[in-house]
């Protein structure tokens, strides 16, 4: 499935490796040198309230995202739902 991470910007839940709180994220000294090592984009003009790692292949990408971490959890979190609960005719 695809997740929509604020402005235009997707990604597939599958490649989605984690989800942080922006301000937790950059206040941790090992979160923020692990973060430190991954290109991250920002992907709206209005504060970040969120960081989205991602991994295809051996890329790893951040956005940085106007939506709170909680909300694109819980959004993540119905598409898993929707899945399990999907039925083919």
């Amino acid at each position: 499935m695809i997740l929509h991470l604020g402005n235009d910007c997707f990604a597939r839940t599958e490649n989605i490796v984690m989800i942080l709180d922006y301000e937790e994220a950059v206040k941790n000294e090992d979160t923020s040198l692990f973060l430190k090592g991954i290109e991250c984009l920002k992907i709206a003009e209005d504060n970040p309230k969120s960081i989205i790692i991602t991994q295809e292949g051996e890329k790893k990408q951040g956005f940085l995202s106007p939506i709170s971490s909680r909300t694109l959890l819980r959004r993540s979190k119905k598409f898993e739902l929707e899945e399990e609960n999907c039925v083919l005719r």
